[in-house]
């Protein structure tokens, strides 16, 4: 069976995946390489994703590696009031009165994450010419969050030891690599220069959060049998985009310049892979899945 899943990422959640509805949500750009040299007027090697046309201002081989490494921390107080259905008696689906806690309280994130950036470029001793290839990761987010260590042993709700956030995610990536070759080359009577790019990207997409089929987080059933389940995605895929640039400097020292980066796939991009859910005390079921992804155009 395949299923076909259409969704606007976000940095560290998927919304429901029980049916192919759509979920729009916030940005996750990366893209911080090189501080203040990272612009679309730049002559540095990250003109490789911010312009292009940049390639052809330096001379000579130039190498640059980075990698940015940030520590993020988040807390998460999920109150009664989000629990989808209390029960307080025996033959009810919901979450009952001694497993509040399993559904109600804080949950802590504690992450590091990096950006790494990896660039090549040269003028291969043409003046006013430039080419390049890199490496790097404009887009992309991470969580994994704490483990509620007082539900370590407990055998009634053990799912809640990933914590009272794990009805959005329990751990999980969303992350596009680009791998681009660009070239440029500059008009020095005018000093206009101008480069275009194409970037190889790879995407990929692993999430697993609890979930039940009533998508609701009811954590037993009439029978007295465990609600709560697992639902885990793991996709990826391949795309082409491109980008093309100006950077003109009518008098020394300023500089005019405009850039474009196309979305991956030019539109929507596709990923395949696999959706596994085990719901409970039932059989794990696992199904072929098509996730589309659609990242922003940059100007």
């Amino acid at each position: 069976m395949q299923r076909c899943i259409p969704l606007f990422l976000s940095a560290f959640f998927l919304s429901s995946l029980a049916a192919a509805t759509e979920v729009r949500a916030g940005g996750f750009l990366t893209a911080h390489y090189a501080g203040e040299h990272g612009d679309v007027a730049t002559d540095h090697p990250t003109a490789l994703y911010f312009n292009p046309a940049g390639l052809a201002l330096g001379s000579g081989w130039r190498i640059y590696a980075e990698g940015i490494l940030a520590w993020r921390t988040v807390e998460y107080n999920r109150p009664e009031g989000a629990i989808s259905n209390r029960i307080d008696g025996e033959g009810q689906t919901g979450t009952p009165e001694n497993g509040v806690d399993a559904n109600a309280g804080k949950a802590k994130l504690n992450n590091i994450i990096a950006a790494p950036f990896l660039g090549v470029v040269s003028d291969l001793g043409v003046p006013n010419l430039g080419v390049g290839v890199g490496a790097y990761v404009p887009f992309g987010g991470q969580a994994d969050w704490d483990k509620d260590k007082s539900f370590a042993d407990n055998q009634e709700f053990p799912g809640a030891y990933d914590g009272v956030q794990r009805w959005s995610a329990v751990n999980g990536s969303i992350r596009t690599l680009y791998v681009t070759a660009a070239g440029a080359y500059r008009l020095a009577g005018p000093r206009l220069a101008f480069g275009a790019g194409i970037n190889f990207t790879e995407s990929s997409v692993y999430t697993v959060r609890a979930r039940n089929p009533q998508g609701t987080d009811d954590l037993v059933l009439p029978s007295g049998d465990p609600a709560e389940g697992r639902s885990m995605v793991d996709v990826s895929g391949f795309a082409l985009a491109a980008s093309a640039g100006v950077n003109w400097e009518p008098i020394d020292g300023l500089f005019v310049a405009a850039s474009y980066q196309s979305q991956p796939g030019f539109g929507k991009a596709n990923q395949s892979g696999t959706l596994n859910d085990k719901f409970g005390n039932a059989p794990a079921i696992q199904e072929d899945i098509r996730f589309e992804q659609e990242l922003p155009d940059i100007y």
